[in-house]
């Protein structure tokens, strides 16, 4: 198996990791009100702690990735997530098991935060996709699909926006939308 193909497995398996980790009481939050006697609200911060943690600490893990090695960064936060994902069930309280998803979360960011940016720096540049392949798999966003569906009338501004066809440029403009669909 060559090295492109190792390191690209080994990423389809991390991206699989971060987000089974960053979802995973997602499908338990009626066991988590009912067993643990926490508001439904309480449940779904299990869920909101985690990712609004990964998302808050995506930039700072990239910060940290530049100076400390993207590796050593990817490995870090694997094994901290992953001792946080051990310690998660042992939580007693709501707000204890809403602490350590958050910081589960945290852990988490510095494998999106650097999973690409390492790919791009260890693998071939034939082995990299490149924009041109994107954008014929991908149509432009039309108004229709951006507007939602909910809208029966009124009026409202979206972002439209695609990767056109024949070129590698992404484009985003606002559109005011008024009337029904």
């Amino acid at each position: 198996m060559t090295r492109n193909r190792r390191a690209t497995i080994a990423m389809l398996l991390l991206g699989l990791a971060v987000f089974s980790s960053l979802y995973t009481t997602q499908a338990i939050l009626p066991t988590l009100v009912t067993d643990m006697g926490i508001s439904h609200t309480e449940a779904a911060m299990t869920v909101s702690a985690a990712t609004g943690a990964l998302a808050i600490c995506v930039v700072p893990a990239s910060i940290l990735s530049e100076r400390y090695g993207r590796g050593r960064i990817l490995l870090i936060s694997a094994i901290a997530a992953t001792i946080l994902g051990l310690v998660v069930p042992l939580a007693q309280e709501g707000w204890q098991l809403i602490a350590l998803r958050g910081l589960q979360g945290a852990m988490l960011s510095g494998a999106p935060a650097t999973a690409m940016a390492w790919l791009s720096e260890e693998l071939e540049d034939n082995a990299l996709p490149s924009p041109g392949v994107i954008s014929k798999l991908a149509p432009p966003l039309h108004f229709q699909q951006a507007a939602p569906s909910f809208f029966q009338s009124g009026s409202c501004w979206v972002v439209q926006g695609g990767i056109r066809p024949g070129g590698s440029r992404l484009h985003c403009q606002w559109a005011r939308w008024s009337g029904t669909m």
